[in-house]
């Protein structure tokens, strides 16, 4: 089937820069924060991984394999980046003395990939759960940073980009779901589409993530057609808002004035943001939209309120060159369920060597 891979991940508005990545784990770090500190007790051991070209679903495989426990009894809180060096909380439920089997677990340490690390061994009372966590710290590098508008001079350049920087840093970016969040070449989709319409079975796990993936498809729609009316970061009359830092959601009478502007006023000031409603997505535009809506609804999947827009936190960014090139190192933190490949492509288009 053929998507539009605009409403997937991003609408790409011509930004003026590009930059490369290089395929090297170590140029993309994220760190998960929890936002809570583990008992040190409890029926859960709680460990800490840093994972280099490893999938979340795959470190849950091998620990359950390794600790002899069903991969249900294996618990985390989101998933990560395989292409990347990635740290992240997972929870075991086992009566083991874990501290002693950690210290014998090995994977990939000869330099071979993937490759598994366990930091910090704690435990917890509860299982962790999807989303349970805080906060995504975020470490990256940008290469060979270029603009068509000032090809040969890095300060031009550094400083034009800064500019874009700043405008992220006190207005946020949409808040697309990336690529990732589709599977391979958005397989995941194909089999979401296989779920509802021949009634195609599959492992609680896989349902679940097919459900997730058909509702990012709704919410990136959506989140296309604030954008390309420039309203992503504008009220209209009935929208929902997030209020910031949480997942508490609210709705104004729109008839009332005072009530409109202060929204605004909030808006701008990102105390709140205008957040999806699936319900009002129109089918016409895209004809998946229809289908993915109903099964959903037969599903009884509760509904999806994200925010249209995300503002990253601490955002640091550094420039060297690197043989003569323009190069950039960021840093900055993400709430749970936002994207830093969103953000990036909010400066400029991506080519991997």
């Amino acid at each position: 089937m053929n998507y539009d891979f605009q409403k997937l991940a991003h609408a790409y508005r011509n930004q003026p820069f590009n930059f490369k990545i290089k395929q090297q784990a170590e140029d993309f770090i994220v760190s998960e924060n929890l936002g809570f500190e583990p008992s040190g007790s409890g029926e859960h051991a709680y460990l800490y991984l840093e994972k280099i070209s490893c999938s979340t679903p795959h470190a849950r495989e091998v620990l359950a394999r390794y600790f002899k426990i069903k991969p249900l009894d294996v618990g985390y809180s989101g998933l990560k980046d395989k292409h990347a060096v990635t740290r992240q909380w997972f929870s075991i439920k086992t009566n083991a003395r874990c501290e002693e089997l950690c210290g014998k677990f090995v994977l990939g340490h000869d330099g071979s990939t993937p490759s598994i690390k366990i930091l910090t061994v704690t435990r917890n009372a509860r299982k962790l759960k999807i989303g349970s966590h805080k906060t995504n710290h975020f470490e990256l590098v940008l290469r060979d940073v270029s603009s068509p508008d000032c090809a040969s001079d890095c300060d031009t350049i550094a400083n034009s980009f800064d500019k874009t920087l700043d405008k992220i840093i006190h207005s946020g970016f949409p808040n697309y779901f990336g690529n990732q969040r589709f599977g391979l070449d958005a397989s995941n989709l194909d089999k979401a589409m296989a779920m509802f319409v021949q009634g195609s079975k599959c492992s609680r796990d896989k349902r679940g993530i097919y459900l997730s993936t058909a509702q990012s498809y709704l919410f990136n729609a959506q989140l296309d057609s604030r954008v390309a009316e420039d309203t992503w970061r504008s009220y209209k009359n009935g929208d929902r808002f997030v209020l910031a830092g949480s997942k508490s959601y609210f709705s104004i009478d729109g008839s009332s004035q005072r009530e409109t502007l202060e929204a605004s006023q909030r808006i701008a000031a990102n105390d709140i943001a205008v957040a999806s409603d699936l319900s009002k997505l129109d089918p016409s535009i895209d004809p998946m939209l229809e289908v993915f809506q109903q099964g959903l609804r037969n599903a009884k999947v509760r509904e999806m309120v994200r925010p249209f827009s995300v503002v990253p936190t601490k955002l640091e960014a550094t420039w060297d060159f690197d043989q003569g090139k323009p190069r950039l190192s960021m840093a900055f933190y993400l709430p749970t369920g936002s994207y830093a490949t969103a953000l990036i492509k909010e400066l400029g288009d991506i080519h991997h060597r």
